[in-house]
């Protein structure tokens, strides 16, 4: 249930696709030292006391101050009293945000960074994507093996590489 609302989100981003580079504005305060990395911003969900957004920064390493420095870029900007900024590695639908997230309720701002990484472990966009069709495949099919999911896509990788990615994938997410 809670990869189906993951895999939602990230598509209602993929979908919503405002791209923004670097957007809001500089706050004065210490954070305007650090510098931004580049970023796209996807507003993921947006009512009238809530918006969600998901920030994608394929740069590496990133900081703690960094992410920071943008969240509250969308939490300054954001025309609503709760804010939710989620952020990732990567825009490929059914990923986890890989970096946590920053968020502000009732003009209380919380923060729940995950960026103890072994950045030379990052996975490449192929890892995600055989990934989350892994993902998919396994729950249309919970007895299948990596044999079989590779048997089943034209073009896969072998099932060792395949295997090799689902593994690399999910050490990331969960370091």
């Amino acid at each position: 249930m809670k990869k189906a609302k993951l895999l939602a989100a990230v598509l209602s981003a993929a979908l919503a696709a405002a791209s923004l580079a670097g957007c809001g504005s500089d706050s004065g305060t210490a954070q305007s030292s650090v510098a931004t990395p580049q970023h796209k911003v996807f507003t993921t969900d947006s009512k009238s006391q809530k918006t969600a957004y998901l920030v994608v920064v394929q740069d590496a390493p990133v900081t703690e101050e960094q992410l920071e420095k943008i969240g509250q870029e969308q939490i300054d900007a954001a025309k609503t009293k709760n804010v939710f900024v989620s952020f990732s590695d990567t825009d490929v639908a059914g990923i986890p945000y890989t970096y946590g997230s920053m968020q502000r309720v009732n003009d209380k701002i919380t923060k729940n960074f995950r960026l103890q990484k072994n950045w030379a472990n990052k996975p490449t966009e192929d890892d995600y994507k055989v990934y989350v069709l892994f993902t998919k495949y396994i729950q249309q099919n919970p007895q299948g093996t990596y044999d079989d999911f590779v048997g089943s896509y034209s073009g896969a990788p072998s099932a060792a590489e395949a295997k090799a990615a689902v593994d690399k994938v999910h050490a990331w997410i969960n370091s």
